[in-house]
């Protein structure tokens, strides 16, 4: 596996063991509330499944509409 061009980090594998490594670590110092992520991880799952699937049927405007309008967040009416 090569790393990602101007990433010294390789993408991939290396990416679900971080994953696996950070939680553990919040486990083991008793930082994970297992009823929130049993509550959670339905959700999680069936989105990150279905959610490609939407995205990649999507006219490629309207998605980077939505990501931009996500990554903006609300307005702010406070400006005056």
């Amino acid at each position: 596996m090569r790393p990602a061009a101007g990433n010294r980090y390789f993408v991939g594998d290396n990416h679900v063991y971080r994953v696996v490594v950070g939680a553990r670590a919040h486990h083991l110092r008793g930082a994970v509330d297992w009823n929130i992520v049993r509550v959670l991880a339905p959700g999680l799952v069936v989105g990150s499944l279905i959610g490609p699937q939407i995205a990649s049927a999507m006219p490629m405007r309207v998605l980077a509409f939505l990501v931009g309008a996500a990554l903006s967040g609300p307005p702010d009416f406070a400006c005056s």
